[in-house]
């Protein structure tokens, strides 16, 4: 792999975020891996995070932080319940206020989503296994 001494992203926002992404592509393309399209990558990360916080690697907090607000059209049923769990609360200030002013809500919330993470972690339909080599 071409190793790009001393390059770095310019600017910030989306401009930066185009740049990253095109790097990723090229490393991708030159270890021979197949960059998986939107819904796939979506759904590899979901089952991830729910794996992690199965594992108590993350908290339902920290899994919740990393989660968009939906998913692709391509998301199992159980994939669908753990984002909509993680998305009850808005963003996770959301979920800072609701830890401090309704604790036992928020209480439920982290149970509720450890229920779904557990039920995703075990599903039979992961995406991640069987590798994306070319």
């Amino acid at each position: 792999m071409a190793v790009r001494r001393g390059r770095r992203p310019a600017g910030g926002g989306a401009e930066r975020a185009d740049e990253l992404e095109e790097l990723l592509r090229e490393a991708m393309d030159e270890l021979g891996v197949v960059m998986p399209e939107q819904g796939l990558a979506e759904r590899c990360l979901v089952r991830h995070l729910a794996a992690a916080l199965t594992a108590g690697e993350l908290t339902p907090k920290e899994a919740a932080a990393q989660v968009w607000q939906g998913m692709g059209e391509s998301a199992t049923e159980v994939e669908w319940r753990f984002v909509e769990t993680v998305t009850v609360e808005c963003c996770p200030s959301c979920l800072e206020e609701q830890e401090t002013d309704n604790p036992e809500a928020f209480h439920a919330w982290e149970r509720k989503l450890r229920a779904a993470a557990a039920t995703l972690a075990v599903a039979e339909d992961d995406p991640r296994v069987g590798g994306h080599r070319r």
